[in-house]
């Protein structure tokens, strides 16, 4: 799904294993936050970990996560940014008005993974900031070579 804009589009790309939400930021007018609404259940919160976000539950289990912060300019340079929290609303600060010999367009975006995939990573002992880690590495051959045999399991479903 794409939404379109003057300063900035973004488009959500829905996986098996996940979703991930690219923001293209057009020029240096463009604004540097970009906030992403979740949709909370009353026991849940928000919370930073690291440099990811995670949905907690009122037992303290992880069921969505959102890896580290990425922002890349039209020449392959990292961007600077970070995440932070409102309430129930993801904000991602895109820096790059500050940032020097930024070429346009950006793109930035958090990568979220799957509860079915949060609740199977749980299963295997990994904790909330792990979890981040391997939302950070978006595929499943990155969290095979990070995590082993037993997140593979995981994504393959076994």
């Amino acid at each position: 799904m794409v939404f379109p804009g003057e300063e900035s589009a973004s488009a959500v790309i829905v996986t098996d294993h996940g979703a991930q939400m690219l923001t293209e930021i057009a020029d240096g007018a463009a604004p540097t936050r970009y906030s992403y609404e979740i949709d909370l259940q009353d026991d849940q919160h928000l919370e930073l970990v690291d440099d990811g976000a995670v949905v907690v539950d009122g037992d303290g289990s992880v069921t969505l996560a959102a890896g580290s912060a990425w922002a890349t300019d039209a020449e392959g340079r990292s961007v600077p940014t970070w995440y932070e929290t409102d309430g129930s609303t993801l904000v991602q600060v895109v820096d790059h008005a500050s940032a020097e010999d930024v070429s346009y367009p950006v793109v930035a975006d958090p990568i979220w993974l799957a509860p079915w995939m949060i609740k199977c990573l749980v299963g295997i002992g990994l904790a909330g900031p792990q979890i981040s880690a391997i939302a950070s590495m978006g595929n499943p051959a990155s969290i095979l070579a990070a995590f082993g045999r037993g997140a593979f399991a995981c994504v393959v479903g076994r």
